[in-house]
């Protein structure tokens, strides 16, 4: 009885743990030590696989969508091309995101003892959805709408190593037969000009 009271104090101070680090807008954590059910059952990570670090900036005043276009810059960059990729950015939130990567960089270095923080990549950068806040907008005549303000999340993770090289894509056979009769059939005419 009182292992089993012990064991119940230990998980209920696991839990209260990770909802402060749930907390934080913005925070990074390696796979080991990420506060979750998931990560405490599964057994250790092997000495020889690649650390991930993970970042994230919840509750972004931005819509997905745009956001998104930003997060897709910047997948499979090492850390210093993508930060330099957002700086030179116009884009309003573009700020943010070299911020969560500087963020992440730093604590992978000094938190987590990387020995080389140049040779990190981004192996994720994704956009999720938050929860929109509404507003009303008042006209005249007694109608109305309602107003949406988006809101996202923007979730990063960063892996040791080269990043992967994209197979080469082959590009389709331009003149097929069926292609080269019809350009011999009908063939293109300025219009307008002196050709009869």
């Amino acid at each position: 009885w009182f292992f089993k009271m012990e064991l119940l104090v230990s998980k209920l101070s696991l839990f209260s743990l990770a909802r402060v680090a749930g907390a934080r807008t913005l925070h990074t954590a390696p796979v080991s030590l990420h506060f979750c059910s998931r990560a405490l059952e599964s057994k250790p990570l092997a000495a020889d696989s690649p650390k991930i670090f993970y970042g994230c900036r919840r509750n972004i005043e931005h819509s997905e969508h745009k956001l998104n276009l930003l997060a897709r810059q910047i997948r499979n960059l090492p850390v210093d091309r993508a930060i330099r990729q957002m700086e030179a950015s116009p884009k309003k939130f573009a700020m943010q995101i070299s911020q969560v990567l500087r963020v992440t960089k730093r604590n992978a270095e000094f938190q987590h003892k990387v020995a080389d923080p140049s040779k990190l990549f981004v192996l994720e950068s994704y956009v999720g959805r938050a929860m929109s806040e509404y507003a009303i907008n008042i006209r005249g005549r007694g109608t109305g709408g309602r107003i949406e303000r988006p809101r996202a999340h923007y979730f990063l993770k960063l892996q040791e190593g080269e990043p992967p090289k994209e197979p080469k894509r082959e590009s389709p056979a331009l003149f097929t037969r069926k292609l080269q009769q019809h350009i011999l059939k009908y063939p293109k005419k300025v219009r307008g000009s002196l050709e009869w």
